[in-house]
């Protein structure tokens, strides 16, 4: 799903690539503001009143983010990053390009939160510390943070063959 958004071609590309590359929610996404955005340090500074657990959130920003909200085009008179060019205002809903991108994948079930999935579970392949993957994400629990990096079974199969004791008999390790 990350690579085919990242790839994908659509006029909308630019917000999938910084929904991948940041796991903002939504609304945080398309409700953001370019004062919201530290182009200097490189992070978005998302206010308490836009962060679910009412904080406030400072989200770093990859390269690839940054380079995306710089290629964004910028319209007259509205503050959004992602302006809906007819209205001037935040997209109410971006399902129609969600549609388009799922039937490419052939993912007809995938959810635009998958996308937060996405990441998260990515950081964790990686080895990003929890408490680490929580702050990125803006979790302020354990509880809201286990369902985003779940298990990935083919992760777990690798790590059993590489550490599993037949394994290291193989290489001639001892237990």
């Amino acid at each position: 799903l990350g690579a085919l958004a990242i790839g994908w071609s659509g006029k909308s590309r630019n917000w999938v690539t910084v929904f991948l590359e940041t796991g903002m929610r939504r609304r945080e996404l398309l409700d953001l503001e370019w004062s919201e955005v530290d182009v200097q340090n490189a992070r978005i500074n998302l206010k308490p009143s836009r962060e679910k657990t009412k904080k406030g959130r400072v989200i770093p920003l990859t390269n690839r983010a940054l380079n995306t909200l710089l290629a964004q085009k910028r319209y007259t008179g509205s503050p959004y990053v992602f302006t809906n060019p007819k209205t001037r205002k935040a997209y109410v809903s971006p399902y129609r390009t969600w549609l388009t991108i799922r039937k490419e994948a052939a993912l007809p079930n995938a959810r635009i939160h998958d996308l937060r999935h996405t990441l998260a579970t990515h950081l964790r392949h990686q080895g990003v510390p929890k408490e680490d993957r929580m702050d990125l994400l803006g979790h302020s629990s354990e509880d809201a943070h286990s369902g985003y990096a779940d298990k990935s079974i083919d992760i777990l199969r690798e790590v059993l063959e590489k550490h599993s004791p037949n394994t290291l008999a193989a290489h001639g390790t001892k237990t």
